[in-house]
């Protein structure tokens, strides 16, 4: 705490204040010059964040499969639906008939006494061990304790990923149900008698349909309890059998519903939408992104309104700060070149040729063109002539966007795209270094770094120099404070000889 002009008047405070207020000048437009680049340097990753979804959206332009997607339909979805995928054969086909559907194999327990009562008899000391025949073909044991319950058993069966089986109680029946989880002639339901031994214990084993109620020959190790049924039905005339009800036809996905007498065709056809909507997709962030990075170059720069200091953010309303703000971040982007190239660049990308051996060649054919010079390379979609292409030309419209090869002329639309926006995203990388890197190594970054050791260095310089000031005061105020007693002495001298 320092306490000035007790023998001079004056104020000291005030007066070293304002001096150091001057000194500061330097230091503020350090400041100023550092808060300016921080500004330029989250707007250039700001445009990299949006420069991010175009990339992504392009390189969707690059897939195949965004232009041949396909849709099935079926004239009866009732008894027959159908899902088309990329592999899908255009055309139709007929299922004449669905004589059966393939069906899982079960096997159901007697009627009383009760499953569970029946459990409980068998389970010994020892508690209870089954054995079956797993998915594999190998002998599955399922063991429970003595102290577990029905519940337990079946949780046991249910889980075991080896027997792909599902073992239902109904409570109120009491009764249960076992069954495959697949279908078709090839799930089975096979239980084995496994170790001899009449009742549960430690080298026995409780043959399985026991606890169902049921009876089997025990002339064979192993049982076929139950199997399931293949699906019977006729497509295009040839009868033919399936496992599943869930089975391809030329690509195309088809599940059997219901038995039908009468035939049901499927139509595949091409399905234009999905391209349709991610070629409109890309128009409109394109046309987004031009139109925020062209808003950015043009962006006016108002040099009377630097950034402000902590000192004046206090003496200004939230308001003021905010529209002063406004004007001091404007045009931290104007007339960049960087931005200019990258707009260039994709523009270059967008409307050059492809050469390849078609008719269609360029975006315009296809209905993708561009407007007058004032609109800076805005892009208009033409969606008549876009779906026609698609329709009649689909695979010319897809090497457009497609098409690799090592000469550049020769490539894709997208791929050119692709290529130009991750270029530049890479340049304003190295210019601006990314939010998420801890040591941001970019141009921007250094340049900040410098800033602030020099403003480090500024602010101990004036702390010296504060110092210095308030030392020199000091210094006067002793001597004031000395000629101050001085005179004191010489007035008192003095009435002392008036005084005789």
């Amino acid at each position: 705490m320092r306490i000035g002009g007790i023998a001079s008047g004056i104020d000291t405070d005030a007066l070293v204040r304002d001096l150091m207020q001057a000194e500061r000048k330097p230091l503020e437009r350090v400041f100023q010059n550092k808060t300016r680049t921080e500004w330029q340097r989250d707007a250039y990753r700001s445009i990299n964040t949006k420069l991010t979804r175009l990339r992504d959206t392009a390189f969707n332009l690059r897939l195949q499969s965004t232009y041949i997607s396909r849709t099935a339909s079926s004239t009866n979805d009732a008894a027959v639906s159908a899902v088309a995928s990329g592999r899908s054969q255009l055309g139709s086909f007929t299922i004449d008939k669905v004589e059966r559907l393939a069906s899982r194999a079960h096997v159901v327990s007697v009627e009383g006494p009760g499953a569970a009562e029946r459990f409980a008899a068998n389970t010994g000391e020892a508690g209870l061990a089954v054995s079956l025949q797993g998915i594999d073909g190998e002998e599955v044991v399922i063991e429970v304790g003595p102290e577990a319950t029905f519940a337990d058993f079946a949780d046991a069966i249910n889980r075991n990923d080896n027997l792909d089986l599902t073992l239902y109680h109904d409570v109120e029946a009491d009764r249960i149900s076992l069954s495959t989880a697949g279908t078709g002639e090839s799930s089975k339901i096979a239980f084995l008698y496994g170790e001899a031994g009449a009742g549960a214990s430690e080298n026995g084993r409780i043959f399985l349909g026991d606890i169902l109620g049921l009876e089997f020959s025990d002339e064979d190790e192993t049982v076929i309890a139950a199997t399931g049924e293949n699906a019977v039905l006729s497509i295009n005339g040839i009868s033919t059998e399936r496992e599943g009800n869930t089975f391809e036809v030329l690509g195309t996905s088809v599940t059997l519903n219901s038995i039908a007498e009468t035939p049901i065709r499927v139509d595949v056809s091409q399905d234009t939408e999905k391209a349709m909507e991610t070629i409109r997709d890309f128009v409109d962030l394109y046309n987004e992104i031009i139109g925020e990075i062209h808003e950015k170059l043009r962006e006016p720069h108002h040099r009377d309104f630097p950034p402000l200091t902590d000192e004046q953010r206090e003496s200004m309303s939230e308001r003021e700060v905010e529209l002063w703000e406004e004007k001091a971040m404007s045009g931290v982007l104007r007339n960049d070149t960087t931005l200019n190239s990258i707009m260039s660049s994709m523009r270059l990308a967008l409307g050059s040729a492809v050469s390849r051996d078609q008719d269609i060649q360029m975006l315009s054919q296809i209905g993708i063109t561009t407007g007058p010079w004032h609109e800076n390379g805005r892009l208009h979609l033409d969606e008549a002539k876009l779906q026609n292409a698609l329709e009649n030309d689909v695979d010319q419209v897809i090497n457009l966007f497609t098409a690799e090869s090592d000469s550049e002329s020769s490539q894709g639309v997208a791929r050119k795209l692709h290529g130009a926006v991750t270029a530049g995203m890479n340049r304003i990388v190295q210019t601006a270094g990314r939010e998420s890197t801890l040591y941001d190594q970019s141009y921007l970054g250094n340049q900040i770094r410098r800033y602030e050791e020099r403003l480090l260095t500024m602010e101990e310089r004036l702390a010296r120099v504060e110092q210095r000031y308030w030392n020199q005061f000091t210094a006067m105020e002793r001597m004031v404070n000395e000629m101050n007693s001085q005179a004191d002495w010489l007035h008192q001298q003095l009435m002392a000889m008036s005084g005789q």
